[in-house]
């Protein structure tokens, strides 16, 4: 008798991370890779912002898009993938004008700009995921965080647009900042959702460590480097299909759904051994 798995329901929300790179090819490739069965499906928009999602449909536009996407899904996806918050970032009118006030000053001084950013970010995270597991709260939710974009002559006026106020095209500077801003974000959201199926793993530094950039890993970049723009899309995303895009994917197995699904992936290998014998 062959072991069999029920396929898992997977809903990547979003920005452009979602769907210009890596986008969710890379995380449906994880499940691929490692044999589990898994309909990942996506509603993610580039540009888009975590404040502009909570403002749609009354705060409820999660919970439509899974049920749109998974209409025999009762208790909703089993996993999501939730990727929002750096285009709040570079469209925030008062945090760009506190950084270029902060320009010439101390890096503490660009760090006093945080706080602020992200308390009114992570309130906009907070009405669309408490929503969400109000009609499924069993649904589990990973949050990635962001990578080291590319620098550099063709990059510079997209990276610049993040923190470009302070650093300029110090690329040390607006790297650090912008693990500052996804170190302060994420412990925000993991306090607020502390008792919900919330997790967050931070990729930053996967890009670079699929690009060969000694001493980067999965967690841990490299400060004063960027990513071979050969590897991103549109400077800032890590490119799908490139070793920044496959590091995403090995990521995603190694730092979070080995430990989720790990057992279904063995159940589905042994399924095929017991089929071919």
């Amino acid at each position: 008798m062959a072991l069999s798995a029920a396929e898992l329901n997977v809903l990547v929300v979003g920005d452009s991370f979602g769907d210009t790179g890596p986008t969710y090819r890379a995380l449906d490739d994880a499940f691929k890779k490692n044999k589990v069965s898994a309909t990942v499906k996506s509603t993610a928009v580039g540009g888009t912002t975590c404040c502009h999602w909570a403002s749609q449909e009354s705060g409820m536009k999660l919970v439509n898009d899974a049920k749109k996407e998974f209409p025999d899904a009762t208790e909703g996806p089993d996993y999501m993938w939730f990727t929002l918050g750096a285009n709040d970032q570079w469209s925030d009118d008062d945090f760009q004008t506190c950084l270029k006030n902060a320009h010439g000053g101390s890096f503490q001084d660009a760090l006093e700009c945080v706080p602020a950013e992200v308390e009114r970010v992570s309130g906009c995270a907070q009405t669309l995921l408490e929503n969400y597991w109000k009609v499924f709260p069993k649904s589990k939710v990973l949050f990635t965080g962001y990578d080291i974009p590319t620098f550099g002559l063709l990059c510079d006026s997209v990276t610049e647009a993040f923190f470009g106020k302070f650093c300029g095209s110090d690329i040390s500077c607006s790297n650090q900042l912008e693990i500052e801003v996804q170190k302060q974000y994420s412990a925000a959201l993991t306090q607020k959702f502390a008792k919900h199926p919330f997790t967050y793993e931070s990729f930053i530094g996967a890009a670079q460590k699929g690009s060969g950039i000694a001493g980067a890993d999965v967690g841990k970049p490299v400060i004063d480097q960027g990513v071979p723009e050969k590897n991103t899309a549109w400077c800032v995303h890590p490119k799908y299909g490139t070793p920044a895009g496959d590091a995403w994917t090995d990521a995603f197995w190694d730092k979070y759904l080995k430990h989720e699904v790990g057992d279904l992936a063995q159940a589905n290998v042994s399924s095929i051994d017991l089929a071919i014998v």
